[in-house]
């Protein structure tokens, strides 16, 4: 994969002058990556801060609840999983509201319109795994959602995301809001350069990966 360009979420987080009790806001940043590319459009690199963190928050509303009960103590496997569902069904949740209509802009990045997508579906493998299997990966973007736990036994998650649009003649594209879009090279390996790229940037410090949340959205 080759940058096309870089980008942060902290330079969005350094803006943002709301409430924001969590520690990122990559769901909400992914998912309108995916969107707007999904749809032909351009991301917004400077998006409204604010607004950003608001729908993010929202998002994460009741795993929040879950970690400020539990001290952000997740060594039991059943709260483990109990909190993982959670997200797994307001991750899907949310990616159906925010797909049924949201903004799109211009190559000068000014907002262009409106465009709404679906969920196509949802499941708990590797991206990788996805699209190594997918007999054809046309007009869809996959955001993949990856959960474990850290040395401290405290849970931690992060998703990415690829579309079939965009890239060198068409190959496809990859986004992670914590280093910025990237183009695959003609011929490459997409699932095995995502899952490699997953492993050299995540899996470090003594981090696990437990569980994975697939969502596949399609341009109606």
């Amino acid at each position: 994969m080759k940058c096309k360009l870089g980008f942060q979420q902290r330079s969005v987080i350094d803006r943002i002058t709301a409430k924001l009790e969590t520690q990122g806001v990559c769901f909400r940043l992914t998912f309108k990556w995916a969107a707007v590319t999904l749809v032909g459009s351009y991301f917004n690199s400077n998006p409204n801060a604010n607004k950003t963190a608001t729908k993010h928050s929202q998002y994460r509303d009741d795993t929040l609840k879950i970690e400020k009960r539990l001290g952000g103590d997740f060594s039991s496997n059943d709260e483990m999983l109990a909190y993982i569902e959670t997200d797994y069904l307001a991750s899907r949740a949310f990616a159906e509201k925010w797909s049924r209509e949201f903004t799109t802009y211009g190559s000068d990045e000014k907002k262009s319109g409106k465009a709404s997508i679906k969920v196509l579906e949802q499941n708990k493998e590797p991206i990788s795994d996805y699209i190594r299997k997918a007999d054809i990966l046309e007009n869809v973007a996959i955001l993949a959602g990856f959960y474990g736990r850290k040395t401290d036994g405290k849970v931690w998650g992060h998703v990415v995301a690829f579309c079939t649009n965009g890239g060198k003649s068409g190959y496809g594209s990859f986004f992670d809001s914590n280093a910025g879009l990237y183009d695959f090279e003609s011929g490459e390996d997409r699932a095995e350069a995502i899952k490699d790229w997953i492993k050299r940037n995540y899996l470090k410090d003594g981090r696990t990966i437990t569980n994975y949340n697939t969502i596949v959205l399609k341009d109606l």
